[in-house]
């Protein structure tokens, strides 16, 4: 599902139904010719219907932009539709998720204001029931342009019936150098913020230009959370994994691999130590399995995934390590070879 630009250069909303070859079984435009509108998000309802949630132009006033949703069944027919107002207050159609109770969890942008000819928006998130009446609704987070995209790009329910988004945002606004974030954050069935996460890229130095983003995000039986995306460094591209704790701790940090030149390799069982930790001068990695005649690659991360600090170095059963610099606080240590990938929590306490 999506838009498709018609002969008369608008985008209608339009839903394709494929075999499991990929042979098409239907294709169908939904609304009027003449209204631009955009499905942007559709998702399984049962094994016979599909809702799809739209952004769609007021058929009398195609300047203002209102949500749409369509209950659409397996043979593309509209059983229930739903429209709300302009300037909606559950905000610009992003995300639907269905719940077990018929109702609906969307994720939108709400329309805050227009400063000259930019709309300035604000997530938003919301449960409607099963006949479209709104529960509760709850604006949340920065407002900023809509070009921002501080957006879910994800939303799943979790095993503990509360919900977690996936998607995009910024750090704090104000701060230097301005920077994109890969954003998780969980909620409850009423709205209520429980955590939410903004990893960096982890890159070094951090720059206003690297761009992390999470595309997709599911609970292991753990019950950890592990969440996909990209992070952009100039013209290079890399895949991007994040997995948090239950609560939100950062877990597993970034593993990055390019998808076509190497694949990261997996996180091993921790075989080295780390002492004094809490450490409050050089710290001491003693690793008595150190590979012979090897080098490695040592980062520490902040515990929003963001990389503080690298050196490589040569491998020896004790390395010592330099912090100064790194302010009092939790990190993670990671060290990297050609065969192996550990890690290890260390404190900086500075006196």
């Amino acid at each position: 599902s999506g838009s498709i630009q018609r002969l008369n250069y608008l985008n209608n909303a339009f839903a394709r139904r494929v075999d499991q070859q990929g042979n098409t079984l239907w294709f169908k435009y939904f609304g009027a010719y003449e209204v631009e509108a955009v499905f942007n998000d559709m998702a399984k309802v049962n094994d016979t219907v599909f809702v799809a949630f739209s952004t769609t132009a007021v058929a009398d006033n195609p300047g203002l932009i209102a949500s749409a949703i369509k209950y659409i069944d397996w043979n593309g027919n509209v059983v229930r539709s739903w429209q709300s107002e302009p300037g909606p207050e559950i905000g610009f159609a992003r995300k639907i998720l269905p719940g077990v109770d018929g109702g609906l969890i969307t994720f939108g942008q709400y329309p805050v204001e227009e400063v000259g000819e930019t709309i300035m928006v604000q997530p938003t998130l919301a449960k409607l029931d099963s006949t479209f009446q709104m529960e509760w609704v709850r604006h949340f987070s920065y407002v900023a342009p809509l070009s921002a995209k501080i957006k879910f790009w994800d939303l799943e329910q979790l095993s503990d019936g509360n919900y977690i988004g996936a998607g995009e945002s910024i750090n704090e606004p104000g701060s230097e150098p301005w920077r994109r974030a890969g954003w998780l954050y969980k909620f409850s069935p009423q709205g209520d913020s429980l955590w939410e996460a903004l990893p960096e890229a982890p890159f070094l130095p951090p720059s206003e230009y690297d761009v992390g983003t999470l595309a997709g995000v599911g609970e292991l039986s753990s019950g950890s959370i592990v969440a996909a995306g990209e992070v952009n460094k100039g013209n290079q591209r890399y895949i991007w994994l994040v997995k948090v704790t239950p609560d939100g701790c950062l877990d597993t940090l970034c593993s990055m691999v390019t998808g076509l030149e190497e694949v990261a390799a997996p996180v091993g069982e921790v075989s080295f130590s780390l002492y004094p930790n809490p450490a409050s001068g050089p710290l001491t990695l003693a690793w008595a399995g150190a590979p012979p005649d090897g080098d490695a690659l040592i980062r520490i991360f902040h515990g929003t995934g963001r990389e503080v600090w690298r050196q490589r170095r040569r491998l020896e059963q004790q390395v010592e390590l330099n912090l100064n610099g790194l302010p009092s606080g939790g990190y993670f240590l990671q060290v990297r070879t050609e065969t192996e990938n550990l890690m290890k929590k260390v404190v900086v306490r500075n006196e």
